[in-house]
């Protein structure tokens, strides 16, 4: 019995040990957005200073030349822009979506070499 309880504990180890490590290869790597395959379809994930700070926009839509709507999530740390794709992809038949991931939220900590480009060129 010893045995068993002793085998089934190091699987159940081996087995955290390895979802530590997914979700640790997750939680470090660097933000993106899949393609929008539409001939004028838009989808990027851009870091903008706002008044020194750094931010992110991200910018979907199945044709650039659609009205804007603009999504405000609920405020710093408590990060929205993950749900993005699944929350507003109806939206982005019709409309240009972007994602302002303000100050502080969840974007804002997977920084990676990613260039600073100024408020104003971030439109499309």
């Amino acid at each position: 019995m010893r045995q068993i309880v002793g085998s089934v504990l190091k699987w159940l180890a081996v087995v955290m040990c390895a979802l530590l490590i997914i979700a640790g290869a997750l939680w470090f790597r660097p933000a993106w957005t899949p393609t929008i395959r539409a001939p004028r379809g838009t989808a990027s994930l851009e870091q903008v200073e706002l008044n020194g700070s750094r931010q992110w926009l991200l910018i979907r839509g199945q044709d650039r030349d659609q009205p804007l709507v603009l999504f405000l999530h609920g405020g710093p740390g408590m990060p929205a822009m993950y749900l993005a794709h699944a929350s507003t992809r109806e939206l982005e038949r019709d409309f240009v979506v972007v994602h302002w991931d303000r100050h502080f939220a969840q974007a804002m900590r997977q920084v990676r070499d990613v260039p600073c480009v100024a408020a104003r060129s971030a439109r499309h």
